[in-house]
């Protein structure tokens, strides 16, 4: 048999395998399904003989299984047909599945080089190069040298891989995310300016807006945000479901990039931390002291404070109100009535409340 004529014969085979061993079962699957229904009509006389009155729920069940029988067989039949397509399309949805992994580890790469330095490397910069320049990088060793070798596990979790990745680059070489736990409000400030250093940004973030409560430091990192605007940059904060703040800093002109990355990957960044938990932070608390003053304005029969602040209250609890407009109207509401009204010492910590909050808002928008 010559080179020419051995491909053809290995399809020939193939094709008899694929067709002719069904045909086989088939057949010998057919001969034991018709002993069962020949013995069947026996089975059922043998039954019914000791049941005095006749069954209808027997003759459903037997009509279920001479129905899943007939089903079976005329499956085994038709085989040769839907078998071979089944594995076209098993195929098919697997390369596709991997070309889709491919572009995740890819997009996985090109943000670790966005949210690197030029001294605090991620991954390495000639690699990310070629993976700019090339329509898809194929190269599968590298990405389980980098990842690991469950890169390509559906189970794969990049998250862990980036946060771990992080912590590690963080021993060695420098802190290029913040990560600050909920009530950590001292190590807003130290993290902050570590991560201005290992950018290279020349300055220091001194916030303002941080108190001794835990939620001040919600406002001291929108705060940062603002300060980082003025010096082209951006805070990026990884929203996990957790009760830590976990972010990153980039320049402004590649924010768009590193959302659309961040999505392909899975991962759940936010860049406006103002509307992200600022402003339903703070506007909370303020229609919570507007409602004690409402309740306290009532008990004293001050109609002007009942009228001024339920007009407020109502308006902030919309989500489509004009949030800047009201608080400064209510700024300016609250402190003109702070000069001739005779607020009780509860009632004062509630203005005063009100009004720091605001001030704190005027100092980040």
């Amino acid at each position: 048999m010559s080179k020419k004529q051995q491909p053809i014969a290995i399809i020939i085979a193939i094709l008899i395998i694929a067709y002719v061993i069904p045909l086989v079962m088939v057949k010998h699957i057919a001969k034991m399904i018709w002993s069962l229904v020949q013995i069947f009509p026996l089975f059922i006389w043998t039954v019914l003989k000791f049941i005095p009155v006749f069954s209808w729920g027997l003759l459903r069940v037997a009509l279920v299984i001479i129905k899943t029988a007939v089903l079976v067989l005329l499956g085994l039949a038709l085989s040769p047909i839907w078998y071979p397509i089944y594995l076209f399309i098993q195929r098919s949805n697997q390369k596709t599945a991997l070309i889709n992994r491919k572009k995740q580890l890819r997009d996985g790469i090109e943000l670790m080089d966005i949210l690197s330095t030029e001294s605090i490397r991620l991954v390495d910069y000639t690699v990310a190069e070629s993976i700019r320049e090339t329509v898809l990088f194929d190269d599968e060793a590298y990405f389980c040298t980098l990842y690991g070798e469950d890169a390509y596990d559906p189970e794969f979790d990049f998250e862990w891989f980036l946060i771990e990745h992080l912590m590690e680059i963080k021993e060695s070489k420098g802190r290029l995310a913040i990560r600050i736990d909920w009530k950590d409000i001292d190590e807003v400030e130290p993290q902050t300016n570590a991560v201005l250093s290992a950018h290279g940004i020349v300055g220091n973030f001194k916030p303002t807006t941080l108190t001794d409560y835990a939620h001040s430091i919600e406002s001291a990192l929108c705060e940062y945000d603002s300060w980082l605007v003025k010096n082209g940059y951006r805070f990026i904060l990884w929203d996990q479901g957790s009760d830590e703040y976990f972010g990153f800093i980039c320049k402004q002109d590649k924010i768009d990039t590193v959302l659309e990355l961040s999505k392909s990957i899975g991962l759940d960044f936010r860049v406006n931390m103002f509307l992200h938990f600022n402003i339903s932070f703070v506007k909370a608390e303020i229609i919570e002291n507007l409602i004690f003053l409402i309740a306290s304005a009532k008990e004293r029969n001050i109609d002007q404070g009942v009228t001024t602040f339920s007009y407020f209250a109502e308006d902030l609890k919309h989500d489509s109100c004009n949030v800047n407009e009201l608080y400064e109207s209510l700024y300016r509401n609250i402190s003109g009535m702070s000069r001739f009204a005779d607020f009780t010492d509860d009632e004062w910590c509630a203005v005063e409340s009100i009004t720091g909050h605001i001030e704190a808002h005027q100092k980040i928008i």
